[in-house]
């Protein structure tokens, strides 16, 4: 019967780290963190405190979860909280390898859209983001991974492929993705909009806070 309890525990959780993501995405920090405190400190755990912690100001916080969440092991929330540290920290190549990593992991467009924009950052987006693009196929990843790759050449191209993306699962990223195309196109105060709005589609999306110094 030891396996059932095993089994119960991981189900257990494994709710508990949904409730956590959820929490997270509605901006309770807070909560999320007293959520996790409930759970076994293993990597996944850790490394959404972390999350937490940076949302919440504290990036000490979040780089001494990242020690513990890789003392114990690694995967995409591993990688992908070193990801936003890195950024944090100016280190965009650092960046663009751990959310590579954390795509690897996961296979989630999520993380693949993270690694694009780290590549951006580090100076490298264009055959990375368009070889991203072209392996997604159709849907909003495709939309955003391609505008992505037009940004630096033609940003009214880029704003009208974010644009396309619509209001599916990467609302958040969609309108952040158009406040760096309005940039680019001079229209800052549309850009700024743009970011407001991908805070209120997800609280917790890393990129639109940084945009707007939060």
């Amino acid at each position: 019967m030891r396996w059932v309890g095993v089994l119960l525990l991981g189900l257990a959780l494994a709710q508990g780290l949904d409730l956590a993501r959820s929490l997270l995405r509605q901006g309770q920090y807070e909560l999320a963190l007293a959520r996790l405190e409930r759970e076994p400190p293993g990597p996944e755990v850790l490394a959404l405190k972390g999350r937490a912690y940076l949302l919440l100001g504290r990036p000490e916080a979040a780089r001494e979860a990242l020690e513990g969440a890789a003392r114990l092991g690694r995967g995409a929330e591993v990688e992908r909280l070193k990801g936003w540290l890195a950024l944090e920290a100016g280190k965009a190549e650092e960046a663009r390898r751990a959310f590579q990593a954390a795509a690897i992991y996961s296979g989630l467009p999520q993380d693949a859209l993270l690694w694009a924009l780290a590549a951006r950052e580090a100076g490298r987006p264009s055959e990375e983001a368009l070889a991203r693009a072209e392996r997604a196929g159709g849907g909003a990843e495709a939309a955003l991974l391609k505008g992505l790759f037009l940004l630096a050449q033609d940003p009214a191209e880029a704003l009208a492929a974010f644009r396309r993306a619509g209001d599916g699962p990467f609302k958040a990223q969609a309108l952040y993705l158009q406040g760096l195309a309005l940039e680019a196109l001079g229209r800052d105060p549309e850009a700024r909009e743009a970011y407001r709005q991908a805070l209120k589609a997800s609280p917790d999306y890393l990129p639109a806070r940084r945009a707007l110094g939060l």
